[in-house]
């Protein structure tokens, strides 16, 4: 496949590496090889003509996408160097594009858990990147400090104390994502056998590192030596080459130095270090190997990635032993895989990640799933002895398979029984309880599926207990995991969180007395949406939130009661149909149920627009009010209060005039009234008028009727 070139001031990384697109365009390159190195190095190289038509566009930083491998999948790389041509073509390097957090600064922090210190490299970043992290190493106790500034690169490996250091693994660059791995490759059972398919290649060999057998030792505080016994690794090795080990630094006054511990000691460095196998370097040319008559058997290595366990034949030595994929090489316009490098990873990797695990301290990274594994093997291939049963009917043919730990089924108690309707097992004797079982109807029941690929399976009424579901793919996703304080789930990551459903969604969360705290409420019928949300405190009811949607109506209600009673104390209605819209604001009575005390009200409609503002007594009696109103034959204001006694007061305007209303006494004190309108003017010198009802009457400006009733 053809190199793609990419134009990063038009997109952003995410949407490059999400995109399917061929960006600026495709790259005619002479060769374009990735090289990839365990923890290490991971470059790009390409030879192109300089009378490409887009050779002009490439320039130092420039974005390419390539398929890095059959299993890497397209991969952005930024060229970091260009030479200058010879014979009309230059070669173009380019680094995988998470080395642009070689220069990304991260500020001091401390971390406990390998997930959170690497979450803390992204969150403490001085300046903002895309880049993201993922890791399945179940480790929530080794802590991490960065106690200086450093690139967040440098922090991945390299150094004492780094993340590598603290927690192990091997890296995974996927495009804007980096992973720590547990284990990155897979054993798909890969053979090389030297004189078989290692033909015309290079191989280095190194056995003065091989060891038979630890000697550990402990000096006290006083200066007393405690010897261990020799732990052999291959058992009766007649003058064994022995490693001694100093094993101090693991005692303190709370572990006392004792010679069984100090061979415990020895016999798990043994586990944790190939002590008995040469160090070995193979560099395997494909391209070389597929003209041979032997390369059948060098077909599987075109199967094999980075970091893929493989087994390696010393026949000359008579040792065979694992040995890992270290690195790389992919053709990326062929798309195969070219060369590969297996043995030990070397220590020279020029600005690469260094595995820094010391010979005193190692730190091996576990998965879940790796230790699932592990457990399962060591109880089958560890199973010796049991009984295996055939059970027969009254006819004496055979009715069913019972593996037993004893020979009786009647005092059995681990069972493994199998008949024509399915497999059990059962660890409480043969009549069962059968906790695990498989039925010849597909019904399958497990305590635990504690590893392995689930593929294409619908899960019911199920209970999953677990550290971390992962959606989406890489860079854009979203991990559901549990929380830093393992008192729940936590979702985070930079997918896209949707929930879809049809009908109803619900969401209760309760408080410590199992009451209803808060309450999310999602419904659709097929005449109305609705989503209501509220809260209590102490059992009470505290706020609503409603909002509803129908054919001709939208609404949305707000309500808020008052502290520690549930009583309305505020709401906000707000409603819309197609010919109006209104909102409605009520305040209510402290400790009185549904007694309004003050209320502001809008409506708009098709003839035109009101505003309402009233104010209540403690009985609901309306006393004040003012009202505004504008439609296509009339302005009004009105003006109104009523007092203690029931009497009214009005003023009320109009495009006709203004008029006052009272059934109460009108006064008007002054030292001087004077009413002028266009037909002449009225005064009178400190008049009172006094009655029950009086009524001024002015049109086009000029008062044309008084009236006393």
């Amino acid at each position: 496949m053809k190199p793609i070139l990419y134009d990063e001031t038009t997109q952003t990384l995410a949407q490059i590496a999400a995109s399917y697109t061929n960006g600026v365009g495709l790259i005619n390159a002479l060769t374009a090889v990735v090289t990839e190195e365990r923890n290490g190095l991971y470059e790009l190289e390409m030879n192109v003509f300089i009378e490409d038509e887009l050779f002009s566009a490439i320039h130092p930083g420039s974005i390419f996408k390539v398929k890095a491998g059959d299993k890497e999948g397209m991969q952005l790389f930024r060229v970091y160097q260009i030479t200058k041509p010879l014979n009309g073509v230059c070669t173009v390097y380019a680094r995988h594009i998470t080395y642009d957090l070689g220069k990304a600064p991260v500020l001091p922090f401390t971390a406990v858990g390998v997930s959170n210190a690497l979450n803390g490299l992204v969150s403490h970043l001085a300046t903002q990147y895309e880049f993201g992290v993922f890791t399945d190493i179940q480790n929530t106790e080794t802590g991490f400090t960065l106690e200086e500034p450093k690139y967040f690169r440098e922090c991945l490996g390299g150094y004492a104390g780094s993340i590598l250091d603290c927690f192990g693994g091997e890296y995974e660059f996927d495009n804007l994502t980096v992973k720590l791995l547990a284990h990155r490759g897979n054993n798909n059972g890969v053979e090389i056998r030297y004189g078989k398919n290692l033909i015309d290649v290079t191989q280095e060999t190194n056995i003065d590192s091989m060891y038979d057998a630890v000697l550990g030792f402990a000096v006290a505080g006083d200066g007393t030596v405690t010897n261990g016994t020799i732990q052999y690794i291959t058992p009766n090795t007649s003058a064994p080459k022995t490693m001694i080990i100093d094993f101090s630094d693991q005692f303190d006054d709370d572990t006392p130095i004792t010679v069984n511990a100090i061979n415990t000691l020895s016999q798990n460095y043994i586990q944790a270090h190939s002590l008995n196998v040469p160090k070995v370097s193979i560099d395997v040319s494909l391209i070389a190997l597929q003209q041979t008559d032997q390369y059948k058997d060098v077909l599987q290595l075109e199967r094999v990635s980075l970091c893929d366990t493989v087994q390696v034949y010393f026949e000359k030595l008579g040792v065979n032993a694992t040995a890992k994929v270290i690195r790389t090489e992919y053709d990326v316009l062929n798309e195969r895989l070219t060369n590969v490098e297996i043995g030990d990873a070397r220590t020279n990797l020029t600005e690469s990640i260094v595995d820094s695990v010391s010979d005193e301290v190692v730190t091996e990274a576990v998965s879940a799933m790796d230790g699932a594994i592990e457990h399962a093997t060591d109880l089958i291939t560890g199973g010796l002895g049991g009984y295996v049963v055939i059970s027969k009917n009254a006819n004496g043919q055979p009715e069913e398979i019972l593996i037993m730990d004893t020979a009786d089924k009647q005092t059995a108690v681990n069972v493994i029984r199998m008949n024509k309707n399915g497999i059990g097992f059962s660890n409480t004797g043969y009549s069962g309880t059968y906790t695990t079982a498989w039925t010849i109807d597909g019904g399958f029941v497990a305590d635990f599926i504690q590893s392995g690929t689930i593929n294409a399976i619908d899960i019911t009424g199920s209970n999953i207990t677990g550290s971390r579901i992962v959606f989406g793919d890489s860079p854009n996703t979203t991990e559901l995991r549990t929380n830093d304080q393992s008192t729940g789930a936590l979702f985070e990551g930079t997918g896209v969180m949707q929930f879809e459903t049809k009908g109803e969604f619900r969401a209760n969360n309760l408080d410590s007395s199992d009451y209803e705290a808060n309450h999310l409420l999602l419904t659709n019928t097929g005449t109305e949406s609705s989503a209501e949300m509220y809260n209590y405190f102490n059992n009470v009811r505290t706020n609503d939130v409603d909002l509803t949607s129908k054919a001709n109506e939208n609404k949305l209600w707000l309500e808020n009661n008052f502290t520690g009673l549930d009583v309305n104390a505020n709401s906000l209605s707000l409603n819309s149909t197609a010919s109006s819209s209104s909102a409605n604001i009520r305040n209510f009575d402290y400790g009185r149920s549904g007694t309004l005390a003050n209320r502001l009200m809008f409506t708009s409609h098709s003839d035109g627009n009101l505003i309402w503002l009233l104010n209540y007594d403690s009985t609901e009696t309306r006393k004040n009010y003012l009202y505004f109103q504008t439609n296509s034959t009339d302005n009004q204001i009105w003006l109104s209060n009523t007092s203690k006694s029931g009497k009214i007061q009005m003023v009320k305007m109009t495009d006709n005039g203004l008029e006052l209303y009272s059934n109460n006494t009108i006064k008007i004190n002054t030292d001087k009234l004077q009413v002028t309108t266009t037909a002449g003017t009225m005064t009178g010198q400190t008049g009172e008028w006094d009655g029950r009802y009086y009524r001024f009457l002015f049109r086009d400006g000029i008062m044309v009727q008084v009236t006393h009733v």
